[in-house]
């Protein structure tokens, strides 16, 4: 082979990535957002495109700490992912995200709490403070912003009462519940906070 017909082959990018595993998180209150452990990508020599191609919630992912997205990016060999996702209203539940990097795809699963075995203290984010906890069908809650919402959920995530908040001071009458356990969330403009109670006769 002469030197004019000599042609310099180069191999194309291999993106396809060994098959990864994010660990499943189990026992989230509601409300929240579930952040995976971290996982390495490998077996790539050039870039490989990363994206959701599933989520029954907001799901997004972090590649080296960077802040968390949803859109599609591109990852390298050895870059480090997290993978976050919203846990809903509604509690023993579990949510999906799916992950795809260059073709290959793997589930990150979340279960919300289970609130048949644990309760939540009243006192959230130190400032809205909820009373008394067990209830008999008044509940009083302070410390909270006016014009803020007050929300009240079943353990299955079904919205029961929800109302604006006209004093810092309020009264949640529960009598037409049945006993059982309860989400109250407060809101307003970027704040939130939620707790369990317990409306007992």
């Amino acid at each position: 082979m002469s030197l004019n017909e000599f042609r310099l082959y180069q191999a194309p990018f291999d993106t396809k990535p060994d098959q990864f595993n994010i660990i499943d998180t189990t026992g989230v209150e509601v409300f929240q957002e579930a952040i995976s452990t971290a996982f390495k990508v490998t077996g790539i020599d050039g870039p490989a495109d990363i994206s959701f191609t599933y989520a029954d919630e907001v799901a997004e992912y972090s590649i080296n700490g960077a802040p968390f997205v949803s859109t599609i990016g591109v990852v390298h060999n050895n870059d480090v992912i997290r993978v976050k996702l919203s846990t809903g209203s509604q509690y023993s539940n579990t949510h999906t995200a799916t992950l795809s990097i260059g073709g290959v795809s793997e589930n990150y699963v979340v279960t919300t709490m289970d609130v048949t075995t644990e309760t939540r203290p009243a006192l959230v984010a130190g400032k809205m403070l909820l009373y008394p906890n067990p209830s008999k069908g008044l509940l009083y809650v302070e410390g909270m912003e006016v014009g803020g919402k007050i929300e009240v959920f079943s353990c299955t995530g079904a919205l029961l009462i929800s109302t604006a908040l006209t004093e810092s001071k309020f009264v949640i009458a529960l009598d037409a519940l049945s006993d059982g356990i309860y989400t109250i969330k407060y809101s307003h403009i970027n704040e939130t906070a939620h707790a369990n109670i317990v409306l007992q006769r």
